[in-house]
């Protein structure tokens, strides 16, 4: 089953959040609604690391900036 999910979403107690759309394709009917929110937040996970590494050459150094 593919759902969209809107999730409120804010950095901390005092930022101002929004609603944040996501696409979850792998929920079963007999997932609960925990299980269905797992699911996504493995695949944020997943999409986190590949997309925030980001390695810089600065002279002979090599940086790396991970962000989080």
């Amino acid at each position: 089953m593919k759902l969209t999910l809107k999730i409120w979403r804010q950095e901390n107690s005092n930022a101002s959040g929004n609603f944040q759309t996501y696409q979850v394709s792998d929920v079963s009917p007999d997932m609960s609604f925990l299980e269905m929110i797992d699911v996504l937040n493995e695949k944020l996970i997943v999409k986190m690391k590949t997309q925030s590494r980001l390695t810089t050459t600065v002279g002979k150094e090599s940086v790396e900036c991970v962000a989080w």
